[in-house]
């Protein structure tokens, strides 16, 4: 046992491990311990004491309530703990004592309601400094007080309750990023976080903040990135952000703001500004006046303007985006963005323009790369004289017709869906060859003839929702095409045969029953990665509707916001062959889940494991009740993330030396959003951390649960523990 270099114990229900189960002795080349998803109630001091070669240790979803002294102690090369989703408390002085290369601990989830740095010792280096989150839990107090040098470079303490922002100054010296959104500071005083001098992200979003003093950033000399969203301020002081001279992003967003004061940005540095969802009623032209040679983008959507014109942008000539959009401006001068040379990215939708002269008002913004004009109560799209337009949005309109187009050689995506188009000509003939992306989509289209898309042979993307088409062969030389999006018309299926190419299909089914007519014939469009299936009308779906996909190589299925509550055996091992299959039922009313949907017997089970489904099985937002008849799909989801862990030994110095390739966040998190709703509690629990036990199943209870046959042995084989071992 002297070159074993990991151990996974996760997925048992172990309450406790024995004093000297790991020795110095026999296990000095540990590399990796994992010991999640278990009931571990606590850790006996130096559990992992002198583990000189641990590098990993994950401890997440347990029921640890304390960490006491000691608890990881003298070990020299420990990289990363994850002690996250627990029932964390108290975490005693000196818990983590001599880890100098720690690099990255995770606390949150857990229900800590204060957290001391004496809890540190000797933890960290210059060259190593730590992550720290501690994210989601009741911190109202946080003690700064070191008992020895500690390099924290990220500390994520958002969705806490700290009302204080000053309790973070011993930290000067290394802090770089500080998270703390959600939580309740309410107000900054002057110098509110003293002088963290080498500070360059603060998150303060989701505060309440209702008020700044003048100098609440004093202190702050490195500070590049402020976001103060979601807060309830409304007025900023004169010379606000003066002293922070490197700062370059700032996000007020979703505020209370009337107007901006003078000198409210002076010697800072903003190339990015989103004061989106406020209250400003005027430009503010003097507030610009000190930043008007770094601005490069400000979002000033959902505001009150009513009125521009060109002085307003004499300051600011560098800016090349610009998001206007929902505010209540109905009147724009011709000459409104000719002091904006580089204006490429423009907004206006959603406002009461007079739009007149809107063909006037673009000669002046002759690099403008992306437009959006939707919701503006367009009859008649104006001739643009825009050579480098790329993006163009015109959707929600009244247009029946589009202008002459044909010259925008640089035209990729074009977006007409929701006007009043009655022939799919009326729109492709005005449209460059160039276009890669269109969206007809909920238009009163009659029909799409062979000849109507005959002119667009590079189209990649198209949305054609509520348009039938009276001639699949129109699709035939679409041969670049790779995403559809349609609705479920008869011919649908003689459609998509013709694009061999295609590989994501979006279905909007308008009958109650997904049949297995309706995909049948795709047995040729092996290309297909993504189908997705959604309906508000869908009711039930048969257990033949995949049939035709099952030679595809890579495949992720997604039926969502249907009103299907189960589905029929057998449904989804039509599937078995796909070597990648993924499969998304969340956002419907499935209210039981049975095995026998995914696996015809117990002996498949046996043999294939979770690797029928390899890409992961996604039941979230669904009203799944916490009963015996979920205990499989617990099973199902902790032998996932084991499997998916793949481990490989290589060869190196003839030497075995263990390579484990971690689950990544996205299917840790993925996992856990499968959740069903507890009746005793009234939450909603992981069925990830759900046993027979904890449900108080018995055989009999399984039998009735409305579970087919063949589960009874299906779950009793997945109660063995899990332990593995690599040499």
């Amino acid at each position: 046992m002297r070159e074993l270099s990991y151990i996974n114990l996760s997925f048992n229900q172990l309450k406790a491990l024995p004093r000297g189960l790991f020795l110095p002795d026999a296990h000095s080349h540990l590399v990796e311990i994992e010991l999640s998803y278990n009931a571990l109630e606590r850790l006996e001091p130096q559990t992992f004491h002198n583990l000189g070669d641990l590098q990993t240790l994950n401890l997440q979803s347990n029921r640890l309530r304390s960490i006491g002294r000691h608890a990881f102690y003298n070990l020299e090369f420990l990289r990363y703990i994850d002690l996250s989703y627990n029932r964390l408390s108290n975490i005693s002085h000196a818990a983590f004592t001599v880890l100098p290369n720690l690099a990255a601990l995770d606390l949150m989830h857990n229900q800590l309601c204060s957290i001391s740095l004496k809890s540190f010792h000797y933890v960290s280096n210059a060259t190593t400094p730590l992550r720290l989150n501690l994210s989601h839990n009741h911190i109202s107090h946080f003690d700064d007080e070191l008992s020895s040098y500690m390099y924290i470079y990220q500390l994520d303490i958002s969705h806490n309750h700290v009302a204080k922002s000053d309790s973070f100054t011993n930290l000067a010296n290394t802090l770089r990023f500080l998270n703390l959104a959600h939580n309740a500071l309410g107000a900054l005083q002057s110098h509110a976080f003293g002088d963290l001098e080498f500070l360059e992200i603060l998150n303060l979003s989701h505060n309440n903040l209702s008020s700044l003093r003048r100098r609440s950033f004093q202190g702050l000399n490195s500070l590049q990135e402020l976001d103060l969203s979601h807060n309830q301020l409304d007025q900023l002081q004169v010379e606000q952000f003066s002293n922070l001279r490197k700062l370059r992003i700032l996000r007020i967003c979703a505020n209370r703001l009337r107007a901006l004061p003078r000198e409210v940005f002076m010697n800072t540095r903003l190339e990015f500004l989103d004061i989106s969802d406020n209250q400003l009623s005027v430009w503010p032209v003097p507030a610009f006046t000190d930043i008007g040679f770094t601005l490069r983008s400000i979002q000033m959507s959902h505001n009150n303007l009513e009125y521009l014109d060109a002085s307003m942008f004499v300051n600011s000539q560098f800016l090349y985006d610009i998001s206007l959009a929902r505010n209540r401006i109905t009147i724009l001068p011709d000459n409104t963005f000719s002091f904006l040379n580089n204006l490429t990215n423009l907004d206006l939708s959603e406002n009461p323009l007079v739009t007149t002269n809107l063909r006037e008002v673009f000669v002046h913004t002759p690099r403008v790369r992306k437009l959006i004009l939707h919701h503006m109560g367009l009859y008649v799209l104006p001739t643009l004289k825009l050579p480098l337009l790329s993006y163009l949005d015109v959707s929600g309109n009244y247009l029946q017709e589009l202008s002459p187009l044909g010259g925008l050689r640089h035209l990729r995506h074009v977006n007409v869906s929701h006007n009043k188009l009655m022939n799919a000509s009326c729109a492709v003939e005005h449209l460059p060859p160039s276009v890669r992306v269109l969206d007809l989509a909920h238009n009163p289209l009659r029909r799409i003839t062979l000849h109507d898309l005959l002119s667009l042979r590079h189209l990649s993307e198209l949305n054609l929702l509520d348009v039938k088409v009276a001639n699949p062969q129109a699709f035939a030389k679409l041969r670049s095409l790779r995403k559809l999006h349609a609705s479920s018309h008869a011919n649908l299926g003689d459609l998509v045969a013709r694009l061999p190419g295609l590989q994501e299909l979006r279905v909007h089914c308008l009958e109650p029953n997904i049949g297995g007519q309706l995909l049948a014939k795709l047995a040729n469009n092996t290309k297909l990665q993504l189908l997705e299936l959604y309906g508000s009308n869908v009711q039930t779906i048969s257990p033949d509707a995949f049939t035709g996909l099952s030679r595809n190589q890579r495949l992720q299925v997604k039926i969502s916001h249907t009103r299907i509550s189960d589905l029929p055996p057998g449904i989804f091992y039509t599937l078995r062959e796909v070597p990648h299959l993924s499969i998304d039922i969340s956002h419907n009313r499935i209210n039981a889940l049975a095995a026998d949907s995914f696996y015809p017997n117990k002996s498949y089970w046996d043999a294939v494991g979770t690797r029928s489904i390899m890409g992961g099985l996604i039941t979230s937002h669904n009203p799944l009740e916490c009963e015996c008849g979920l205990v499989w799909f617990g099973h199902w989801l902790r032998r996932w993330l084991r499997e998916s862990a793949q481990i490989k030994v290589i060869q190196k110095d003839d030497l075995k030396r263990m390579v484990q390739l971690p689950l990544s966040v996205a299917d840790m998190r993925r996992a856990r959003a499968n959740t069903c709703h507890d009746p005793t509690s009234g939450h909603h629990l992981p069925i990830l951390e759900i046993f027979p036990e904890d449900l108080l199943c018995q055989a009999s209870a399984l039998s009735s649960s409305g579970q087919r046959i063949f589960l009874l042995s299906f779950a009793a084989a997945l109660t063995l523990p899990l332990f593995t071992i690599s040499l």
